[in-house]
């Protein structure tokens, strides 16, 4: 299947989809789930050093015994970010690779956000940051975004980081922000992660590969790490060495999970063997109708 044929298909899946999951939605419901300064008061929160004094409802407050700020629901088009590892590590993939999921996450959630008029943001971080930009033109915008990155890298950054990139991200106004990585990078991103859930409503999305927790026993084979280069020598029919290979991996995988809920509190797992479109697109759409009264997500 080549490009063309590829996004054809999928933007009439999300359009398809788009259009059921709106005959759900009740007229006059339409608001973004990012708080912001809209016309109509959510609720009250306790004033917090940092909030806007202009804010403080001092009848409410008199009456409560002490300072409360107003909250807003924000009216309006809804920010979108979609932030995407476009390392070496995502090239890897047994079926098919986790650049191909990551590809079809960001048009899924593109052509979504375009289709609804709201405004679209895509990062792309390996290393670093190596695009921040908003996507202009709607469709014709995300259609020439995708055939860029059509094909993946011959080579690219040693390693990834994303302290860099999450600290970007928190310094912009408050968005829906979706991650798409396997978060295979150093841990110095998690001390950016509370800054980040405060700031913005965040949707870590997990890649994953089934050869990235399982080995066929094929016997003795080269694994080498697809962004520093590392090779090792591993047996794969050796029962201690497997073992060894399922506790390590179960043991990040466990701190990455911690790290996500941390960061998002919801959080979703693709791969190539599930498709979570439809999830995405839940994901979305709940967004717009479920106000939040700030850029914190509340971990589960």
């Amino acid at each position: 299947m080549n490009f063309l044929e590829w996004y054809a298909a999928l933007e009439t899946e999300v359009l398809l989809s788009t259009r059921a999951l709106l005959k759900t939605m009740t007229p006059g419901e339409h608001r973004t789930g990012v708080g912001g300064r809209g016309f109509q008061v959510s609720h009250h929160a306790e004033y917090r050093h940092g909030d806007d004094r202009r804010l403080i409802d001092w009848k409410v407050s008199q009456k409560a015994g002490h300072l409360l700020v107003k909250r807003f629901t924000h009216e309006g088009r809804l920010r979108v970010i979609v932030a995407c590892d476009v390392s070496r590590s995502m090239v890897f993939g047994t079926s098919h690779s986790k650049w191909e999921v990551m590809l079809r996450i960001l048009g899924v959630i593109g052509l979504a956000t375009v289709a609804q008029l709201d405004t679209l943001h895509v990062v792309l971080f390996s290393r670093g940051v190596e695009r921040d930009a908003p996507v202009a033109q709607g469709r014709g915008g995300v259609l020439r975004l995708l055939e860029s990155l059509w094909n993946p890298p011959e080579a690219g950054a040693t390693e990834t980081w994303l302290g860099p990139v999450f600290e970007r991200i928190t310094m912009k106004a408050p968005a829906l922000v979706f991650v798409v990585s396997d978060f295979r990078a150093a841990d110095e991103w998690k001390q950016y992660a509370d800054a980040m859930a405060f700031r913005h409503d965040v949707v870590p999305v997990l890649v994953r590969d089934a050869g990235e927790t399982s080995l066929p026993r094929i016997g003795a084979v080269t694994l080498r790490d697809l962004e520093s280069g590392e090779e090792i020598l591993f047996d794969t029919a050796s029962h201690a060495h497997r073992a060894f290979f399922e506790i390590q991996v179960a043991s990040a995988e466990r701190d990455i999970i911690a790290a996500l809920e941390r960061l998002g509190g919801e959080y979703v797992v693709a791969s190539s063997e599930t498709d979570v479109a439809g999830d995405l697109l839940t994901i979305y759409h709940h967004r717009k109708l479920s106000p939040r009264a700030s850029g914190r997500s509340t971990a589960s």
